[in-house]
């Protein structure tokens, strides 16, 4: 694909709503360029007065190279998310019926009571470790809003999904 989206062939991925909806899975390169950020420059400013000029380097706040960490940042969650909505596809069966109990049980204010058949779990997790000021937060940030934040469902259901919070 010229975007440098890649189609979704993935037999778990296909006919699930959550995923779906989900922006297409981008090849390293697309990554890198969609987590790219360069401020506007313009030849002619090297010439604008020093008040000026120093508004102009502060644009440089805004600039982000993304390392090949970040890439591999991007694709982690990119495989976390979707894996973790494998198991909660809003067309099954099983699915439905864990959301009516979970909707059952927090009507009749017993969260305490059994969980009738629960869901397959196919959620994971990933820690981001490192020492203070590395960019742990700026990397996520820059991955986080490759997605957005929320979908709203109107067929074949009404639903809003939180992709992140």
């Amino acid at each position: 694909m010229p975007d440098g989206s890649l189609p979704v062939a993935l037999s778990e991925y296909s006919d699930n709503p959550f995923i779906a909806r989900l922006p297409p899975l981008l090849s390293q390169r697309a990554l890198l360029d969609a987590l790219v950020s360069r401020p506007p420059f313009d030849e002619r400013e090297r010439g604008y007065p020093a008040h000026l000029r120093k508004h102009c380097i502060v644009r440089l706040v805004r600039y982000f190279e993304p390392l090949p960490r970040q890439v591999q940042l991007a694709d982690r969650f990119a495989m976390l998310l979707r894996q973790g909505y494998v198991g909660r596809n809003p067309l099954t069966h099983d699915y439905l019926a864990h959301l009516h109990n979970g909707a059952d049980r927090v009507e009749a204010g017993a969260l305490d009571a059994p969980i009738g058949r629960p869901v397959e779990n196919t959620a994971a997790s990933f820690a981001l470790v490192g020492c203070s000021g590395i960019g742990k937060t700026l990397s996520m940030n820059k991955v986080l809003h490759l997605y957005p934040q929320l979908i709203h469902h109107r067929e074949p259901f009404s639903l809003i999904q939180i992709v992140w919070h």
